[in-house]
């Protein structure tokens, strides 16, 4: 067994340079943000190669977008992958707030509903990655009522929890304003706009409100 998702001997679709081929999944190493699945592709001339995959790039593969335009899954894991870092130097410049610091991981292994988990000593956070081949896509407000609809379930530790969707695309006046609404009737939820060229003001300015958000365990 790898992890909740990828069994030894799975046949899966791997990303192969811009394409995306068939292999077997073979093990794994690692965990959390590290996790790699070793994947065993044929290489077409009798050969073949055993290559290591984040999950997260491997569930891309899956997914029928992913089956799109050659390299639809590029950007989208790219993203992720930034995006997983800008967050982590968000979060650690907080941490000397926080005994104990912060875990932050791939969201992956427990549902492949939220993207990452950061656990922090009085709360979860909660980030939903949504990224678009157009960047000129509205993002739709009914990313946001998923999360709600998360959010209210039984979390890890029992601990409260906060949420934030964070998308490539544009942010509507009315996305923004829904989740005000659910702010006023206490459901922390947040939502920036963030590119891989952009300085993440927004972002940063969404996640520190959703980190300081009185919540009670």
């Amino acid at each position: 067994m790898t992890n909740r998702d990828y069994q030894v001997g799975d046949a899966i679709t791997v990303p192969w340079g811009l394409d995306l081929v068939q292999g077997t999944v073979v093990g794994a190493y690692g965990e959390g943000l590290g996790l790699r699945v070793l994947v065993e592709v044929d290489l077409g001339d009798g050969g073949t190669e055993v290559l290591p995959f984040p999950p997260r790039a491997l569930e891309l593969a899956q997914q029928p977008e992913g089956q799109g335009p050659p390299g639809a899954w590029v950007q989208a894991s790219r993203y992720e992958e930034s995006l997983s870092r800008v967050l982590g130097k968000i979060l650690h410049a907080h941490a000397p707030e926080w005994p104990g610091g912060v875990e932050m991981s791939a969201r992956l292994g427990e549902t492949r509903e939220i993207d990452f988990l950061a656990q922090l000593p009085d709360r979860l956070l909660l980030i939903e990655a949504k990224h678009y081949r157009d960047a000129q896509r509205p993002l739709n407000s009914s990313t946001l009522d998923q999360m709600v609809a998360y959010l209210r379930r039984p979390q890890r530790n029992n601990l409260p929890a906060v949420a934030l969707v964070v998308t490539n695309a544009k942010v509507p006046l009315s996305v923004v304003e829904r989740a005000e609404e659910y702010r006023k009737a206490h459901v922390p939820l947040w939502v920036a706009g963030w590119r891989e060229w952009d300085t993440p003001v927004e972002l940063e300015m969404a996640l520190t409100e959703a980190l300081r958000f009185p919540v009670s365990g």
